[in-house]
């Protein structure tokens, strides 16, 4: 998804976004069952991965529960207020490169299955990863 995209369905609230990744990770397995991963995936990974990079938060920003299926770039985001990603769960690498945290921010008991990149951050309040777990790194 394009940011405009992603931001479209942020804003439709956590429920609407686990359905639509919750839908992403079981058509993924199917396809793989299937033996189609091969030729389908390009169209699924695009489909899949989530990018807001160079967006600006200006309200409180609340990933709590979501759950990202591919990919996800918050890369050059500005969060002018609490950032909330609690109990996350990201499927794919999650970057994080030059992102300005300027409220409080909270990624306690997330999930990340693949890298997580936080180059450049800058955190301007507390900052919380309370029992993170990083799988693959």
């Amino acid at each position: 998804m394009n940011k405009e995209e992603s931001l479209a369905l942020y804003k439709r609230g956590s429920v609407a976004w686990n359905a639509w990744a919750k839908g992403m990770l079981a058509e993924r397995v199917e396809l793989e069952e299937s033996g189609r991963w091969l030729n389908k995936a390009k169209t699924w990974v695009h489909a899949a991965e989530i990018d807001f990079s160079g967006h600006i938060f200006y309200e409180v920003a609340d990933f709590s529960g979501f759950i990202f299926p591919w990919r996800t770039e918050f890369n050059e985001v500005t969060f002018s207020a609490d950032a909330l990603v609690e109990h996350a769960k990201f499927s794919g690498d999650a970057s994080f490169r030059a992102v300005r945290f300027s409220g409080d921010t909270s990624f306690d008991f997330a999930t990340f299955s693949e890298s997580a990149v936080f180059r450049d951050a800058t955190f301007s309040k507390d900052a919380s990863f309370d029992e993170v777990l990083f799988s693959e790194y």
